[in-house]
């Protein structure tokens, strides 16, 4: 049994990086659709947007991760872990888009970047 306990764990890691490097990667996703579409001026607003849309982004993850939780709750077994999984994934860009929005005050930025309300 030893050997299974081993397998189990090995399963149980790659897992995990799985689940956190598609968190990476659905945060990055938000972040490219924000600069296609003009929402930040320069690389050098790139700390606005973040201080700005990544807390928002934040809360929605937080609120996608327990809704889908919830469904894989009502789902069949056959769903139940691909459902599990993508709400781990968003937990887990949460967690990530929670770090950057702490980050992100301390990044330099230029003040001509700032909405006119904020001068």
């Amino acid at each position: 049994m030893v050997v299974g306990d081993q397998v189990e764990k090995k399963k149980g890691k790659q897992e995990t990086v799985k689940i956190i490097i598609t968190g990476f990667l659905i945060v990055l996703f938000c972040i490219i659709i924000g600069i296609l579409f003009s929402v930040i001026k320069s690389v050098s607003c790139i700390k606005y947007f973040m201080v700005g849309i990544i807390p928002t982004l934040m809360v929605i993850y937080f609120i996608l991760a327990g809704l889908l939780y919830l469904l894989g709750m009502v789902v069949d077994a056959k769903t139940k872990p691909k459902v599990r999984f993508w709400a781990k994934a968003f937990l887990a860009a949460g967690i990530i888009a929670f770090v950057l929005a702490i980050i992100a005050p301390a990044l330099p930025g230029e003040e001509s970047c700032l909405p006119p309300i904020y001068m």
